[in-house]
């Protein structure tokens, strides 16, 4: 995470904060922080993950977002803007808002080298903790690797995929993208 502003803040001075920025930011148990810039391989391996699974999502009852929708916690102590998230079936906006779902299925995260460490840890113990949740995917911007956690039961199930011949199967939206297809155009 980049740097944080010094308060503390509730859910709704956050929201307030963050329809005027310029800039997007998360919220972390009453603590702002600004986003990381992107790179030119975060934004292509973004469109790339959007762009397929739209593509082989078409007809059925699940939406993929990207970049500007923000996912919250129920309890309102998270607020993230992950890169790509899909939900199925129907949207669980927070009320009065068009900008914020609780109930995400996939979430995918191309890591930033600045964030990295937090984006595998304490975020992904916090998405986690949101029922919907069953898969959750890193792809790193740097070098062809994808680390996949899916849910079973009570247990989250990892997988590593380094090779562009690969396929990353998403199992709770019955989609199987290639890896070659998600770094389409990233130039190492």
């Amino acid at each position: 995470m980049a740097a944080q502003l010094e308060e503390y803040y509730t859910p709704e001075e956050y929201l307030a904060i963050e329809e005027q920025a310029e800039i997007r930011h998360e919220f972390v148990d009453g603590e702002i922080y600004d986003m990381a810039g992107s790179t030119i391989n975060h934004n292509t391996i973004v469109g790339n993950a959007a762009g397929e699974l739209r593509i082989a999502l078409r007809g059925k009852s699940c939406r993929v977002f990207s970049t500007d929708v923000k996912v919250a916690t129920r309890d309102r102590r998270f607020y993230f803007y992950p890169d790509v998230f899909v939900v199925c079936g129907k949207i669980e906006a927070e009320s009065k808002r068009q900008d914020i779902v609780r109930n995400p299925i996939l979430v995918m995260k191309v890591l930033s080298h600045s964030t990295q460490s937090f984006d595998k840890a304490q975020k992904f113990e916090w998405y986690r903790s949101i029922p919907s949740m069953q898969e959750y995917v890193m792809i790193e911007q740097t070098r062809v690797y994808v680390e996949h956690y899916r849910k079973e039961g009570r247990f989250w199930v990892f997988e590593a995929l380094n090779d562009l011949n690969e396929s990353l199967s998403l199992l709770s939206i019955g989609v199987t993208l290639s890896i070659a297809s998600l770094y389409e155009n990233v130039e190492f």
